[in-house]
């Protein structure tokens, strides 16, 4: 159980008016850090759908069914759900703060939605990025692999994994509403680490890193197996090795700018935030900056792995340019208006 939200009974030694004042203290103490933070949660909300919605748009006017592009849809939406888990919990603390609603019954709380987005967010994008560097892996591995796993059982297998993230997460908030370890009244955030124990949210953060760092390793391992290819075709000489020499360049280049993007934008902010786990018990202390960064970090991982595409690239510049002419016109028939008003 965490601190935060166990009201104990009073006891039969006359210890009740000291825990009862540890309880209050505790929620003042949250409530403050609810407060403080409410304002991260709603722009990070912003910033996450905002950079999540524009990809979205260029994929899906991009019309393309092929798995890369699948892969990269589904963790966009994924993404999206978290942004829009930080607005919900950013307007239900709103909604505590400004019309007092402080306490609520658990069986209310369980059903804000912003748990299920959060969930679904957070393990679905991290998920999904590991398929794409399997699928980078396996097609670099076996040549044969891409007429086995079809853009048709790329988009069943992302449908199952949506299915059972959600299936299981319905039992632990029945389990921990309904159980043994239920609350009848509850602060009125229903934060998650409400409903989880401190163990699961350690390990929650664990699994995330190992994903991370399995996403990292097997891009250098891709890298390292593309390096030895390319050192053994050196040795032939034809026509037909060079060109397959410079596809294996430019798949190369693109293998190496992905690690790093995994590496400085994926793998570190997950690792510290699970260092960060082990060593900061109290959720007041700045471990909620890796929960609000990390979010953002995948998202602008996401849209540099897109811009490496070049069919996303020319989409960008061409949606990028029209939208710039547009403005400037904009901008010359405002002013020409004007200066025929003046005038």
């Amino acid at each position: 159980m965490d601190k935060y939200s166990v009201k104990k009974e009073p006891d039969e030694f006359g210890n009740g008016k000291f825990e009862a004042h540890l309880f209050n203290s505790s929620r003042e103490e949250l409530l403050l850090y609810y407060e403080k933070t409410n304002t991260q949660f709603f722009f990070s909300g912003l910033v996450i759908m905002f950079l999540n919605a524009l990809l979205l748009f260029l994929i899906l006017k991009l019309r393309r069914r092929k798995k890369y592009f699948i892969i990269i849809l589904s963790a966009c939406i994924s993404l999206l759900l978290h942004g829009a888990g930080y607005l919900t919990a950013s307007l239900q603390r709103y909604l505590m703060f400004h019309l007092s609603w402080l306490l609520t019954e658990t069986w209310k709380c369980s059903f804000w939605p912003h748990l299920l987005l959060f969930d679904l967010g957070d393990k679905g994008s991290c998920l999904f990025f590991f398929i794409l560097t399997l699928d980078r892996f396996l097609t670099v591995i076996f040549s044969h692999y891409c007429k086995s796993f079809t853009a048709k059982s790329c988009s069943k297998l992302i449908i199952s994994l949506y299915v059972m993230l959600i299936l299981q997460y319905i039992p632990l908030v029945a389990w921990r509403c309904l159980g043994e370890d239920r609350r009848t009244i509850i602060l009125g955030f229903c934060y998650q680490m409400q409903y989880f124990s401190a163990d699961y949210y350690f390990y929650h953060c664990m699994i995330m890193a190992i994903i991370a760092t399995l996403n990292l390793l097997l891009y250098i391992v891709c890298i390292l197996l593309m390096l030895i290819k390319r050192s053994i075709a050196v040795k032939i000489t034809s026509t037909f090795f060079d060109i397959q020499q410079r596809r294996e360049n430019v798949v190369l280049k693109r293998l190496f700018q992905m690690m790093l993007c995994t590496l400085l934008i994926h793998a570190v902010p997950l690792i510290l935030l699970f260092v960060s786990s082990m060593h900061f018990v109290s959720i007041l202390e700045p471990a909620h900056y890796f929960w609000v960064l990390q979010p953002i970090a995948l998202s602008t991982h996401l849209f540099i792995t897109c811009m490496i595409n070049d069919e996303f690239h020319a989409l960008f510049k061409s949606k990028l340019s029209n939208m710039l002419k547009n403005f400037k016109f904009l901008l010359f028939k405002q002013n020409a208006v004007s200066i025929a008003v003046v005038n």
